[in-house]
């Protein structure tokens, strides 16, 4: 017996060193492989049956000196922080709004269906054709001069997004936008047959617009929530 377990020792010590060299030649991968093997040679010889696989360097080194990991690798496991459906589609629409040129409102909206599709995207803007540079982004004149205003022009986000889909029906899909939809909005909204909002801001909660909103809304069973903010914090690089 303890002629064999010097036999093993001296016979893994060999293999260790040749391959630590081999991989040093042939590259990391060739050594987690060979590594691994070697690592299934000794739980059969300890008498604890185990698959070979394969994995990272730095996965089998520590199996290796860890025989009790049971063979669990690591990098085989699947990352753990991964951002949310909501996160994710609430994002797509707070990036489509940084396309918008209004200097007072950035909305932004993301349409996805019902298997977590993104169908269709907006931000508030002017129609095509009607140039950003020659009609008016103010809001100043609203009561006084509308004319030269922006509300007779502006396009908000939602609306865009349901006219930008060219899909066929939006009938049970969901919605994301990063301001509560106004009462125009809302008629849309409904006659889409979108059934699902999901919001991020409500600042203009008080107005007669956004109550109107709700108001048909509820009557339409559409359901909406708001947004709860994770505090994750993702840098993009453009």
């Amino acid at each position: 017996m303890i002629q064999r377990v010097k036999s093993v020792f001296l016979k893994e010590s060999l293999c260790l060193g040749l391959l630590l060299f081999s991989g040093e030649q042939r590259g990391s991968s060739v050594l987690a492989f060979s590594l691994d093997l070697l690592y299934s040679e000794r739980q059969k010889n300890e008498g604890r049956a185990r698959p070979v696989q394969t994995g990272c360097l730095q996965c089998v080194r520590r199996m290796w000196r860890m025989p009790g990991t049971g063979g669990q690798s690591e990098c085989q496991k699947k990352r753990e922080d991964y951002i949310t459906w909501d996160e994710y589609f609430m994002g797509v629409a707070s990036l489509s709004g940084k396309r918008s040129k209004d200097p007072s409102t950035q909305v932004g909206a993301c349409i996805v269906s019902q298997d977590n599709k993104i169908l269709s995207m907006g931000y508030n803007g002017f129609p095509k054709g009607c140039s950003d540079d020659e009609f008016p982004w103010g809001k100043e004149h609203e009561t006084d001069d509308p004319y030269n205003a922006k509300y007779f022009y502006s396009t908000h986000s939602e609306l865009n997004a349901i006219l930008n889909y060219r899909g066929g029906s939006l009938e049970g899909s969901k919605l994301y936008v990063t301001l509560f939809p106004c009462n125009e909005c809302a008629k849309a909204i409904i006659q889409a047959g979108i059934r699902t909002i999901v919001y991020g801001e409500d600042k203009y909660a008080h107005t007669s617009a956004v109550r109107a909103s709700k108001r048909m809304l509820n009557a339409a069973g559409v359901r909406y929530y708001q947004y709860q903010p994770t505090g994750r914090r993702i840098v993009i690089e453009v």
